[in-house]
């Protein structure tokens, strides 16, 4: 779908004849379709993408299937569709007989990072002030947490748990993240967390009604983006645009309260990206047939970027993040002093970049 501007659908078959009971698109294909007002027209909206490719959920006490959509289309070129772009990256609520759409909550509005809101969701039968409720949670690509009231659509709670998130300003009124301004790809380069990939993908999380906590894994990384492509009218599909990894924030598996978002507990693991190697590259062990044996560790390749004085510092952030040091240049002595200035953009300052996280 990315790559051709499709529309992405939902299609019900009768289990007997096979024959097409409803097709059920996730953006809008009518003048008439609501959500059209998230686009700058109905051509563009057309081709918009969000596209369906990870198995939802079952409700039966609402006869509701909840699944989520993936990302827009132009994906990393945003501004040849400005507005919230419904319902790409939305968890949506579909009558199973009629097809027809019962609600909707939006985790990513206009998102510009191919971060899916494609995860399956779960079902909680769970107690809000001092309530019981019917509920759906789902932690999303893009590093937050949302759960939701499965029966009417109603907002409960919106919270970060990608510990290196920035591309959000702010929560809405509603509950959806506000993404910040320069948080998308430009020429000279925008660092953006978590990276291309997520904090979570199509890996399907847990939940334990025993302990209230919703399981998921935890990826955190920072990139910059370049925009190769200016065009006004954006980039057909995935173009438009280039990424390097500059850092890596640990990785983990991480315990959620469905209540309140808050991540109870977090069990860290040695990360699987970043920029530079692994702490433990230069002499890597493993057993054999009873007997530690010492391994060279794998050469850097010489395709990988170099990371400029500026990128570094960004990288001794994502470091202290994840509780390990960047590893050092080589050829050069780590700096003693993280004040360095660069060329950004034709200007000469210090490093603008603090690393501070935004809730």
């Amino acid at each position: 779908g990315n790559d051709r501007d499709a529309p992405g659908f939902l299609q019900s078959f009768d289990p007997e004849t096979g024959a097409r009971q409803w097709i059920f698109h996730t953006v809008p294909m009518t003048p008439d379709s609501p959500g059209l007002d998230t686009w700058p027209n109905l051509d563009a909206a057309r081709h918009g993408g969000g596209q369906v490719w990870v198995p939802g959920v079952y409700a039966p006490e609402t006869n509701y299937y909840i699944f989520g959509t993936g990302n827009p289309t132009p994906g990393y070129t945003g501004v040849a569709r400005p507005g919230d772009n419904l319902f790409t990256c939305t968890l949506i609520a579909v009558d199973v007989d009629s097809g027809e759409m019962a609600w909707h909550f939006q985790t990513s509005p206009h998102d510009t990072h191919d971060w899916d809101s494609a995860q399956t969701p779960i079902l909680i039968d769970g107690v809000i002030d001092g309530e019981p409720r019917k509920l759906v949670s789902t932690a999303a690509r893009n590093g937050y947490f949302f759960t939701v009231d499965r029966v009417t659509g109603e907002h409960i709670v919106t919270r970060r748990y990608g510990a290196t998130a920035n591309w959000a300003s702010h929560i809405r009124p509603t509950g959806e993240p506000q993404p910040a301004s320069g948080k998308e790809a430009t020429i000279p380069g925008s660092l953006v967390s978590p990276v291309e990939g997520g904090v979570t993908n199509w890996q399907p999380p847990a939940f334990n009604p025993d302990t209230g906590l919703f399981y998921t894994q935890e990826n955190n990384g920072f990139n910059l983006l370049h925009l190769t492509d200016p065009d006004p009218r954006g980039s057909m599909g995935l173009g438009g645009k280039d990424r390097v990894v500059v850092g890596s924030g640990g990785n983990a598996f991480s315990a959620i309260d469905y209540r309140t978002g808050e991540i109870v507990w977090r069990h860290r693991w040695p990360p699987g990206g970043g920029g530079g190697r692994r702490p433990d590259n230069r002499r890597r062990r493993r057993v054999h047939g009873g007997r530690q044996r010492q391994l060279r560790g794998v050469r850097r390749s010489r395709r990988q970027p170099r990371l400029a004085h500026a990128d570094r510092r960004h990288l001794q952030r994502a470091a202290d993040l994840s509780g390990r040091r960047p590893p050092a240049r080589p050829g050069r002595r780590r700096a003693a002093s993280l004040r360095v200035r660069h060329v950004l953009g034709g200007v000469k300052g210090p490093a603008a970049f603090d690393g501070r996280c935004i809730p």
